[in-house]
């Protein structure tokens, strides 16, 4: 569904853009300013000391390849529709400020480029620059306006207040983001210390189709998103990235942050949702990502602290993800979700988790195998404690919808798992029960050590629930000397906890 989603904007899109801008690169300078009264001085119009007074004049500059805007007091309001290898660089004010550009100019239907302060094109660089309340999406690159590629680099941007308009896809009623590219050029994106959201749609869109390239984002902050209305909620990510096509693409997160998405209405909010829509490869690391929801938004569908791997795929693609080190609190549905989904077949997923901490969330993993045949999944779980989750600390769900896939294999080890509302660990065979499935919690197939620590305070109603799947639990504790307190067996499911530790790991070796 969200894909076909963002299908639906993309076609709208390409039936409203018909012309490209072509510019010839050049190696010049120019400066703009917001203030009518800069060009007081003989100067060259458009140097330092007699600046540009609006973002028309840069535009017509066609030797202008580097734009330096010069902080003022006033907003720059306008549009620039950058040419090949330009840049906009803004130049702070005396405590720091950064410039200001928007545009007022209304929109009046999807697709249009009113109302959008910047528009890429290929090997651009924006730095030091706040993008405000802009009637549309803030800042666009999409190939059927002009090609955009190359190197695009943002650092130390803010974006807020986007789409102050409204403008929303009429087939799917999500509003335009903050900040959007969708490109079939190579390519590589790199977001740093910048500061996105405060508005009522998406925030971060990248899209690539039949091409390869890269998306690193770093020190970045996703925070207080919202909805334009409650008439479709289903979907509204804080960034979404998404290979489509036969795509290769390599995305690294790092010490990123998303706060408070999805707060004014129940939606579908999934903080950071990475896909793998085609036939070409998807190498995913998160490392030190942080989701935080204080405003308790997304109330329906995944609204996950992380969403990673294949939906409504064409099939035959890979994705191999890594999250480690990162902090999940209060997702809704799911702090990280790992979903190898209804596709084409042919998909083979392998995602490690490593070193996180996830609470307050309804789930804490939940590892989704609905693919359709010959497809595999291999998930590796170690290191993370998973507290205080509303339903599930693990919950595993295998050919429940589209099919049986052909292997699923689970690894955990040095796990804590605590305090889960209903089962510590739910599993369930669906409908089409996957013919090889291996779940190795401690000393099973797959040469876990186990050593998981699954705890109860006394109101999780089982530590473990199998329907129709086996599990090897062996060598973890459960509390006390006793082993697990409460476990399910149910329509064929098998689990095996003996023998137990009879010492916290966590306190072996100590007196």
């Amino acid at each position: 569904m969200k894909t076909n989603i963002i299908k639906g904007i993309i076609l709208l899109l390409a039936s409203s853009f018909a012309t490209t801008n072509i510019f010839a690169a050049t190696e010049t300078g120019c400066f703009v300013i917001a203030n009518t009264e800069a060009n007081k001085t003989q100067a060259t119009l458009g140097s330092k000391n007699n600046p540009y007074s609006s973002l028309d004049d840069v535009q017509a500059d066609t030797s202008c390849d580097v734009i330096h805007v010069l902080y003022s007091d006033t907003e720059l309001d306008g549009q620039i529709i950058l040419r090949d290898g330009q840049k906009i660089f803004g130049k702070k004010g005396k405590n720091g400020e950064l410039p200001v550009i928007t545009n007022s100019l209304t929109p009046y239907w999807f697709g249009s480029l009113d109302g959008i302060a910047v528009v890429l094109a290929k090997d651009n660089k924006l730095k030091n620059l706040h993008f405000k309340d802009t009637q549309n999406t803030s800042i666009l690159g999409f190939n059927l306006a002009q090609p955009v590629g190359g190197k695009i680099d943002f650092d130390n941007l803010v974006v807020s207040g986007a789409n102050q308009a409204g403008i929303v896809n009429p087939l799917s009623a999500v509003g335009s983001p903050s900040l959007t590219i969708i490109s079939d050029e190579d390519m590589d994106v790199s977001i740093n210390n910048s500061d996105i959201g405060q508005a009522n749609v998406m925030s971060l869109y990248v899209s690539l189709e039949n091409s390869n390239g890269s998306v690193q984002i770093k020190d970045t902050i996703i925070h207080d998103q919202a909805q334009l209305s409650s008439d479709n909620p289903e979907f509204s990510p804080g960034i979404f990235i998404i290979a489509s096509g036969s795509s290769d693409l390599a995305v690294n997160i790092k010490d990123t942050k998303v706060d408070n998405i999805g707060s004014n209405y129940i939606s579908n909010s999934d903080g950071l949702l990475l896909l793998n829509d085609g036939t070409g490869h998807m190498e995913a690391s998160v490392d030190g990502y942080h989701f935080t929801n204080p405003d308790g938004g997304g109330a329906i569908w995944s609204s996950t602290g992380i969403e990673m791997g294949f939906w409504d795929a064409d099939g035959g693609g890979s994705f191999t993800g890594i999250v480690k080190n990162s902090r999940i609190d209060g997702a809704y549905q799911t702090g990280i979700q790992v979903v190898n989904g209804p596709s084409g077949g042919n998909n083979t997923l392998n995602v490690e988790l490593n070193n996180n901490e996830i609470s307050n969330s309804g789930r804490g993993i939940w590892l989704l195998n609905t693919a359709n045949p010959y497809s595999s999944s291999f998930v590796d779980i170690r290191n993370n404690i998973i507290s205080n989750s509303t339903r599930f600390g693990l919950q595993v769900g295998a050919g429940m919808y589209n099919g049986p896939m052909d292997s699923l294999e689970i690894m955990m080890e040095e796990n804590t798992i605590q305090n889960s509302g209903e089962a510590n660990i739910y599993l369930e065979q669906g409908v089409d029960p996957i013919a090889n499935v291996q779940v190795d919690a401690g000393l099973g197939s797959l040469g876990s050590a186990g050593k998981n620590r699954i705890l109860s305070d006394g109101t999780t109603e089982t530590d473990i629930y199998s329907y129709g799947m086996t599990i090897s639990a062996i060598n973890n504790w459960w509390g006390s000397a006793t082993g697990p307190e409460t476990i399910v067996e149910e329509n064929g499911g098998v689990v095996d906890v003996e023998p137990s530790l009879v010492i916290d790991p966590l306190h072996k070796g100590k007196k």
